[in-house]
């Protein structure tokens, strides 16, 4: 989705090509939360049966700020409203995929407190600095600024 929102203006289709992503995308949430992705689909674009239901939050940030692109490539008064859903997104991975209690970024919304295995680990691939910035832009809530700075 990413680079299909800034294919826009170079190929006539971009914008056809993002919002099929983006109807996929809806056909396949999370178990957790219905504003991220299911992971892990197969053959014939159906979740897997061996688990993968759940999100993949680096794939889930990149979904969030490609949404932002396309609001400022496309803008939002279309059949997809491309700023709330950004929002929709953001929110979801602020309930979901942030540990509240160290502003870190959870390996996936599958992540609990009870696991405390999980629940206070992290990776690098996560580490989002440029989207967390965004993010805090486009929605005007600071706690995206304190999962910045924890990932520095």
């Amino acid at each position: 989705m990413l680079i299909t929102a800034l294919m826009a203006g170079y190929d006539v289709n971009a914008k056809k090509y993002f919002d099929g992503m983006f109807r996929y995308l809806r056909a396949h949430p999370s178990i957790y939360n219905n504003y991220l992705m299911a992971w892990n689909q197969i053959t014939n674009c159906v979740n897997s049966p061996d688990g993968g239901d759940d999100d993949a939050t680096d794939g889930d940030l990149d979904i969030a700020y490609s949404l932002l692109l396309a609001d400022k490539q496309w803008g939002s008064n279309g059949e997809i409203n491309y700023i709330q859903e950004a929002r929709n997104v953001m929110n979801a991975h602020l309930q979901n995929t942030i540990n509240p209690i160290t502003h870190s970024v959870l390996m996936g919304d599958w992540s609990t407190a009870s696991d405390t295995n999980y629940y206070f680990g992290t990776r690098t691939s996560d580490f989002m600095l440029a989207h967390f910035k965004s993010f805090a832009i486009a929605s005007g809530n600071s706690e995206w600024t304190n999962v910045a700075n924890e990932c520095y």
